[in-house]
């Protein structure tokens, strides 16, 4: 059988089986990615079962002063130890402004393999330096998990398929009786073959470390209650100076419209007594 002939029914046999446009994957988005994956790939397999993408959101609330002290704990721990498989996807503070009654906040997202996610949140409540403890408490706690068992089925099934392939394609370009122009089409046919397998490898990778790892944000936030600076009576005290200073501009503006009136009212009150003069004099 002449290659020629046989390349073009291998391709039709292999396209009628076999999908090869990639489909969209679901992905964890983040603002800035600071550290790379440290998981090996072994570690990245998944037991058979339900593929679930877990992601947890955490609301701790502290005073204002043990903010940024316990982000950047949180921070410097996923990126410090390697081994552990921490992930920094997102790492953010704001200073707040004292002066309008808005306290600190910061937010972090890692990903942490399944064993490592408790410990990293017993972590984030311990005391920082100079925090009593029982300063900090967990306000709101949310957990989400996405089902990516047909993305995952629906990946292997097309890598499967494509290797396959690809093996084909590689036994016809050993052919010895093989053609020049039939070796590049060959040749031709593995590249994109190829190039398809790598793309999909890698959404494997992405689906399979989804699953193999869990998605934790933290928010820290400022107490307001036990924050004396951004407390209602703070907040005053500090929009004293612009209230005083708000409220005699008012005055003075008041008073300085008033003048003309005032000077109008006096030239009344003499004509009226002026009036009241002359008809005296009349009865008299």
């Amino acid at each position: 059988m002449r290659l020629v002939s046989a390349l073009p029914a291998l391709l039709l046999l292999v396209a009628a089986g076999c999908d090869q446009n990639t489909t969209p994957t679901n992905s964890s988005t983040g603002t800035g990615t600071m550290a790379r994956s440290t998981v090996a790939p072994a570690a990245m397999k998944v037991a058979d079962g339900p593929k679930l993408a877990y992601h947890h959101w955490l609301e701790f609330e502290m005073p204002a002063a043990s903010v940024a002290p316990r982000y950047e704990r949180a921070r410097d721990k996923c990126l410090a130890d390697p081994n552990q498989g921490c992930i920094l996807t997102n790492a953010s503070i704001d200073a707040g402004d004292a002066r309008n009654g808005r306290g600190p906040h910061a937010s972090l997202t890692v990903r942490l393999p399944h064993a490592a996610v408790a410990e990293y949140e017993q972590a984030i409540a311990q005391p920082v330096a100079g925090e009593a403890a029982g300063a900090v408490a967990l306000r709101a706690r949310n957990t989400t998990a996405d089902d990516l068992t047909a993305a995952i089925q629906d990946t292997d099934r097309r890598l499967a398929q494509l290797t396959d392939y690809r093996d084909r394609l590689t036994a016809l370009a050993k052919r010895a009786d093989a053609k020049v122009e039939d070796l590049i089409k060959v040749e031709q046919e593995l590249s994109n073959t190829q190039t398809q397998i790598e793309q999909i490898t890698a959404q494997q990778t992405h689906l399979n470390q989804q699953v193999a790892t869990e998605l934790l944000t933290i928010n820290l936030s400022a107490d307001a209650a036990t924050d004396g600076i951004s407390g209602p009576i703070g907040q005053v005290w500090h929009n004293a100076r612009t209230v005083l200073g708000q409220n005699a501009a008012a005055a003075l503006r008041f008073a300085i419209g008033a003048v003309p009136w005032l000077a109008i009212g006096a030239i009344g009150l003499a004509l009226l007594a002026l009036v009241r003069a002359v008809f005296r004099r009349r009865r008299g």
